[in-house]
């Protein structure tokens, strides 16, 4: 959090963060640096001295165990990153992305990048509300700073392992059957091709003619821009086909379009506001609690660890094991019967 607007006369000339207390100046320590030894383990405030010459020479011995950076190295990175990277994110990412920038900024802004560890990331993932999202956007940020020549490596690469939310629990064949059975027919046939790809909600709803081809069913993801192609299985195609033969807005070339032969996924926001308005009323009308993203996690977690992988389009495994809820099967060991006396 940045410091507060300075509204006493004689604390307006001090340097940021430096203030008069009872006489003396402190220093107003940064929740990314509280408790660290140059503070002596001070978390809040440290006593730099009772004359401005006296403080300077003590904020002098505090600048050379940190080797502090010339102001603004952090705004100016930030800035950069705002205006080069985070356009090239989806519109919800975006929004991710700025809010935890804005607490970057307000958390970090007396650090040359370079000085970062990954014990300042620790500290802020456990004291800060969304802080473990804010600690992945400043590794993105500091990579951008690597490949800009700012900083010669990332600190955080390889060295912060953050656990990831953890999904719902795993949506039952039972819970299923039960909205499955309240959905018009041209919803359960979204439901069963999400069941078959795994595709995410964004990627479903602009399907169009065209994802049809000879050699299956292709899409470009939205999220990471891979391109999959779900090669014809007998369902797959028992589910296009009947798509196909639904009756649809005439020239709309979506396969689930709206009444006006739109996409109900408006990439310009990130939303899918009607459609998710209809899933509600489903998931009140059959009593479940889980959500469509859920279905995404039920679908990784039906089949091989290999096979989700490649279906949702991860890159790397870990992130498939977010996905997959199913509790794991164990056959039960059968030492019990050691108990029973032996037949003679």
């Amino acid at each position: 959090m940045a410091p507060r607007k300075r509204t006493k006369p004689e604390n307006r000339r001090l340097p940021q963060r430096w203030k008069w207390h009872g006489g003396k100046i402190y220093y107003q320590i940064p929740p990314a640096l509280a408790g660290h030894p140059a503070f002596n383990g001070n978390r809040r405030r440290f006593l730099l001295g009772e004359t401005l010459s006296s403080a300077h020479r003590k904020w002098a011995e505090v600048q050379a165990q940190f080797d502090l950076p010339t102001p603004n190295d952090m705004a100016a990175l930030i800035k950069r990153f705002r205006e080069e990277e985070v356009p090239k994110k989806r519109p919800t990412t975006q929004t991710g992305y700025l809010r935890s920038l804005g607490k970057i900024e307000g958390v970090f802004q007396e650090f040359h990048p370079g000085q970062i560890r990954p014990s300042h990331a620790y500290a802020h993932a456990d004291r800060v509300k969304g802080g473990k999202h804010d600690v992945r956007v400043l590794s993105a940020l500091l990579s951008f700073a690597v490949r800009i020549g700012m900083i010669d490596h990332n600190p955080l690469v390889g060295q912060v392992k953050l656990e990831g939310a953890k999904r719902r629990s795993y949506v039952t064949d039972e819970e299923l059957a039960r909205f499955y059975a309240v959905l018009p027919r041209k919803w359960q046939l979204y439901v069963e091709l999400k069941l078959e790809t795994g595709l995410r909600q964004s990627d479903l709803l602009q399907l169009t003619a065209q994802s049809i081809t000879p050699d299956g069913l292709f899409r470009a993801t939205q999220k990471t821009s891979k391109d999959l192609l779900f090669t014809w299985t007998p369902e797959v195609r028992a589910i296009i086909e009947e798509l196909r033969a639904l009756q649809q807005p005439v020239g709309s070339m979506f396969l689930f379009a709206t009444r006006t032969g739109q996409s109900y996924y408006n990439p310009e926001t990130g939303r899918a506001d009607g459609f998710q308005s209809m899933w509600q009323r489903w998931k009140k009308k059959a009593g479940v609690s889980f959500t469509e993203h859920d279905l995404r996690g039920k679908a990784a977690s039906d089949v091989t660890r290999e096979e989700a992988q490649a279906a949702l389009g991860h890159t790397n495994a870990a992130m498939t094991d977010r996905y997959r809820t199913a509790p794991d099967r164990v056959k039960p060991l059968g030492i019990s019967s050691r108990l029973k006396p032996k037949k003679q």
